[in-house]
C-alpha cells in the first residue's frame, strides 16, 4: 500500500503554490531533509542522536537553513535534469549553494573526500 501525504507548498505567498511536489526535484530535497534531520537506530534497535558515526562515516550531514524551504532550494539549484542528482563538491561541507551541483547518476559516487 502507498500512502501519499500531500502538503501545501508555497514559494511565493500562502495563496502560491510552485506545483513541484510530484517533480523529482522535490523528491531529491525531501530526501535530503529526511537525512540530515532523522535519527540513527544502531544495530540494538536504539535511537541515537542524529548525525552519529554510524549513519555519517563522519561526514557533516547539514545544509543551509535558507534549504528548509523548498522554494529556497530551488532558486539556488533549479530544476533537477533528466538522469541527474544532487551531489556536494566536498563530503566536509554542508549543503549549501556554493557546495552543491547536478551530477550524472554514473558521477554519483566519484567524489574522493
Amino acid at each position: 500500500m502507498i500512502i501519499s501525504l500531500k502538503r501545501r507548498c508555497t514559494i511565493m505567498s500562502p495563496n502560491t503554490t510552485h506545483n513541484l511536489s510530484q517533480s523529482k526535484t522535490y523528491r531529491i530535497w525531501s530526501s535530503l531533509k529526511f537525512k540530515i534531520n532523522r535519527g540513527c537506530i544502531n544495530k540494538d534497535r536504539v535511537l541515537k542522536t542524529r548525525n552519529c558515526w554510524h549513519c555519517s562515516r563522519g561526514r557533516v550531514l547539514e545544509m543551509d537553513p535558507e534549504w528548509r524551504l523548498f522554494s529556497n532550494f530551488f532558486k539556488d539549484m533549479g530544476a533537477c535534469p533528466p538522469h541527474h542528482v544532487l551531489r556536494r563538491k566536498s563530503d566536509l561541507v554542508k549543503y549549501d549553494k556554493n557546495n552543491c551541483y547536478w551530477a550524472m547518476k554514473k558521477d554519483k559516487y566519484d567524489n574522493k573526500n
